[in-house]
C-alpha cells in the first residue's frame, strides 16, 4: 500500500491566538468558491503575473503595495485575489515562532517589513490591504481543528477573513492557503486555492467562528454539531466524495469489523490506514479492506483487540501514478476485538480494474482445506489462483471468475490477465497459507 498525505494542522501559541496551520508531508491542490480548482492551474493568470513581478520598492509600505495590487484587477473577486496569492508568495510561516514562542511584531506594518507571521499576521495584513484597495473586510477570530484533533478533539484558536465581493460575504484563509510545515518543522510555500472564497458549507468543517453569523450558515452549526462533523480534508471536496453509512467522526461500534461505505465518482479510488490509539501505531494493510460497490466504497476495518483507533482515507484519481491523497479520518471505539482477524492484501490493479472480492475475504488461508475463490474483474481475459508451482484456472461466467482450490503453500494470489495486457498476468490478491 502506498504511504499517503494528508494536511494535518499543528496548533501553535501566536500572541493571544492559539494558531493552526496545515502541516502535511506532500501536498496536492485546493479547491475555490466555484467548483474544485486545483493548487496549479493559473487562477486570474494575468493578476498572478503582476504579482511574481511586485517591485521590491512598492513593498516597503502598505499603501504603494495596495496601490500596485489592483492596479489589474478587473472587480472585487481579482482584487481580493491579488492580496490572497500576493501574501501566499511572500509571507513565509513563522516556524521560529512555532517552536520558540516568540513571535515579534505582528502588526500589518511588522508583518510586511519581516515577511514572515503566524496566523493573526496573515488576517491583520489581508485586512490591511483589502481595506486599502477599497474591499469592505473583516477578521474572524475562531476555532480551528487541528494537528491531533482526530485523537483528542480538542479545539485551536485560529484567525482568518471575510470579504464583501458584490453585495455577498465571502471566506478565506490567507494562511492555510500560503502552503504547509514539513515533518522537519519546515515551512514549505504551497498554493491552496481552496481557502480563497471557499463555500461556507466546507469552510465549517476546519473553522468555527466565535461569532455564528460570520460562519455565514442559516441556521449556523452549534460547537457541539461542529466537534461531531467528520474530520475531513480540501481533497475530499475536490473528488467529489460524500459520506453515506456514517455521518459523524466517531463511531463506537461492538464488533471487532466495522463496514463503512463512501460515495464516491467512478473516476476515483480509495486506499485506507488504520492506526491504533494511543500512539498513533500503523497497523498492518491487511486490517482494512476496500472495494466499489456501484456507486460507493466499502470500508472494512479489523480490530486486533478492544480499543481506540484512527481510520483515515485516501482517494486519488483512477489510473493515475503517485500518491494518494488523505480525504478524510474517522476514530473508532471499538468494543471488542479479533486476533488475527485480517483481510486479503490488494494490488492497484485490483483497485484500478473495478474488482470486487466475493470470497475468500480471509488473509490466511487454512492448508489443506478446498477454498472457494469467486472474484469480478470486468477487464480479464482469464484468471487464475497460484499456489507455489501450481496454477489453477477459475471458471469465465461472464465477468465473474469462480473455483474452488485446495491450499498448499505460504503464499497463494489471484492473478488474472487483462485485455490490455495481452499475454501478461498481473497480481490482483494475495494470501498466506496457514498450517
Amino acid at each position: 500500500m502506498f504511504k499517503h498525505t494528508r494536511n494535518a494542522l499543528i496548533a501553535i501559541l501566536c500572541g493571544v491566538l492559539m494558531c493552526l496551520y496545515p502541516v502535511t508531508y506532500v501536498t496536492s491542490s485546493g479547491s475555490g468558491g466555484n467548483g474544485y480548482i486545483p493548487s496549479d492551474t493559473p487562477l486570474f493568470p494575468h493578476l498572478r503575473k503582476h504579482v511574481l513581478d511586485t517591485p521590491v520598492q512598492v513593498t516597503h509600505s502598505l499603501s504603494d503595495l495596495a496601490d500596485y495590487l489592483r492596479k489589474p484587477a478587473k472587480n472585487q473577486t481579482e482584487l481580493a485575489y491579488s492580496i490572497f496569492y500576493w501574501l501566499s508568495q511572500n509571507i513565509a510561516y513563522d516556524t521560529k515562532g512555532l517552536f520558540s514562542g516568540e513571535f515579534g511584531d505582528l502588526t500589518p506594518e511588522g508583518v510586511l517589513r519581516r515577511r514572515s507571521a503566524v496566523c493573526s499576521g496573515y488576517s491583520r495584513l489581508f485586512h490591511s490591504l483589502a481595506e486599502a484597495v477599497g474591499l469592505e473586510v473583516r477578521e474572524v477570530i475562531g476555532k480551528s481543528k487541528g494537528y491531533g484533533y482526530a485523537q483528542t478533539g480538542r479545539l485551536g484558536d485560529h484567525a482568518w477573513n471575510a470579504v464583501k465581493i458584490d453585495g455577498r460575504w465571502h471566506l478565506l484563509d490567507a494562511t492555510w492557503g500560503a502552503g504547509y510545515v514539513s515533518d522537519s518543522g519546515q515551512f514549505v510555500r504551497r498554493l491552496q486555492n481552496f481557502y480563497f472564497m471557499t463555500p461556507p458549507e466546507q469552510f465549517i468543517y476546519g473553522h468555527l467562528p466565535d461569532e455564528a453569523s460570520w460562519q455565514l450558515l442559516s441556521p449556523p452549526v452549534s460547537s457541539t454539531e461542529f466537534k461531531a462533523m467528520l474530520d475531513v480534508e480540501p481533497e475530499f471536496f475536490r473528488y467529489g466524495l460524500q459520506p453515506d453509512s456514517h455521518q459523524r467522526r466517531i463511531i463506537s461500534t461492538q464488533n471487532p469489523v466495522e463496514q463503512i461505505s463512501i460515495l464516491s465518482p467512478d473516476n476515483v479510488v480509495m486506499t485506507a490506514d488504520l492506526y491504533q490509539q494511543p500512539g498513533k501505531i500503523e497497523l498492518p494493510d491487511m486490517h482494512t479492506f476496500l472495494q466499489r460497490q456501484g456507486d460507493r466504497y466499502v470500508v472494512w476495518a479489523a480490530f486486533p483487540r478492544q480499543g481506540e483507533y484512527l481510520l483515515r482515507l485516501y482517494a486519488k484519481p483512477r489510473h493515475t501514478e503517485g500518491s494518494y491523497d488523505s480525504v478524510m479520518a474517522y476514530t473508532i471505539r471499538a468494543r471488542q476485538g479479533k486476533a488475527n482477524n485480517l483481510f486479503p492484501k490488494t494490488y492497484a490493479s485490483f483497485t484500478n480494474s473495478n474488482a470486487y472480492l466475493n470470497a475468500p475475504l480471509d488473509y490466511y488461508l487454512q492448508k489443506g482445506k478446498r477454498h472457494h475463490f469467486s472474484i469480478k474483474i470486468p477487464s480479464a481475459l482469464k484468471v487464475v489462483v497460484i499456489d507455489g508451482e501450481m496454477w489453477h484456472h477459475l471458471e469465465n461466467n461472464g465477468q465473474l471468475f469462480t473455483g474452488t482450490v485446495s491450499a498448499v503453500t505460504d503464499k497463494i494470489g489471484i492473478y488474472a490477465k487483462l485485455i490490455r495486457d495481452g499475454t501478461q498476468f498481473t497480481a490482483f490478491v494475495e494470501y498466506q497459507g496457514k498450517d
